[in-house]
């Protein structure tokens, strides 16, 4: 009987293992400890790596994803609204990346089917990939309960430490670390390796780091992270209208786009006019990195006569086609 409860907590253990695996590449972000950041500081590089500020935006001349969120019976009004928006001076191509950003700004990419090489190391097969709502943070009742799972796992590793680091020897604990890779000499370097007695030693730090990071209530308000996304089109209209009253019909006709691919981010011109407010007031150097990067985007190549007109005449095609 003692040993079929110690296989069921060794097959605890794995997948403690592996969770740990994944903590651990985060881990390493981790910095020494400094003084206690303000909410507002602790969400910055949170809706920074959303707006993903670092990459290159280009902009988007094919067919939209978030196209397939428009219900047909509102496809009509998504396009007198993206009208409205382009009579300001928006380019057709700008303003749907916009769009695009804003509706995967609150995803990931999954990658469901890595890449695939020939032999001569030509691209075979592409990524299959898919992208997933990313996680809130949890309630009240899910930090206790998290906090009490966790606790009880650093306590079974403790419990059987002794016997984990006997059977450490005979397999070893799972690479947590980059794959092997091809030196400059075409050497194959293999990744380090992860002792057990390093793995029983650190295991039970990540739990409680993890425990640390997840249950702390210092969040605030973390729908403000997840309502910045709606801004960006927002950001672009207010670049390029030359007065009040152009802004005030520009946030509307943003807010109309919006509504029609997600009818929980609508609201009216005067409630995106206050978001931004607050958005500019509390991340000064977000949003001015934003504007910088929709600017530049709205002064590259200037798309192709007649771009986003065929692109929404063929979206009408196609919508027709499929009416019963």
């Amino acid at each position: 009987m003692r040993r079929e409860n110690e296989g069921g907590h060794l097959n605890g253990m794995v997948t403690l293992f592996h969770f740990a695996a994944t903590v651990l590449q985060f881990g390493r972000m981790a910095t020494p400890q400094k003084p206690k950041k303000s909410n507002r500081d602790r969400l910055a590089p949170i809706i920074r790596n959303r707006l993903e500020l670092d990459d290159e935006w280009f902009p988007l001349t094919s067919r939209p994803s978030f196209f397939d969120k428009i219900r047909p019976k509102d496809w009509r009004e998504f396009e007198t609204a993206f009208r409205r928006v382009l009579d300001l001076g928006c380019r057709g191509d700008v303003v749907l990346t916009c769009l695009a950003r804003f509706d995967t700004y609150n995803t990931e990419e999954i990658v469901l089917e890595k890449a695939r090489y020939d032999s001569d190391g030509e691209l075979s097969a592409r990524p299959k990939t898919r992208r997933q709502r990313m996680s809130r943070p949890p309630g009240k009742d899910e930090r206790d309960s998290f906090r009490r799972s966790l606790d009880a796992a650093a306590g079974g590793i403790k419990r059987y430490e002794d016997l984990l680091l006997e059977l450490g020897q005979f397999e070893a604990p799972p690479s947590i670390f980059a794959p092997e890779y091809l030196s400059a000499d075409g050497t194959v370097v293999p990744p380090p390796t992860l002792s057990s007695d390093d793995a029983i030693a650190h295991l039970p730090k990540l739990l409680k780091w993890c425990e640390k990071l997840l249950s702390d209530k210092s969040f605030g308000n973390f729908r403000t992270v997840e309502s910045v996304g709606r801004l960006i089109p927002c950001v672009y209209v207010e670049l390029v209208a030359n007065s009040k009253r152009e802004r005030g019909l520009g946030l509307q006709g943003v807010a109309d786009l919006l509504y029609e691919i997600n009818q929980s981010a609508g609201g009216g011109a005067a409630q995106f006019r206050e978001a931004m407010r607050r958005f500019q007031r509390d991340h000064a150097s977000i949003y001015e990195q934003l504007r910088r990067k929709i600017l530049a985007l709205h002064h590259s190549a200037k798309e192709a006569p007649e771009g986003w007109q065929r692109l929404f005449s063929d979206e009408r095609e196609r919508r027709s086609r499929l009416k019963p």
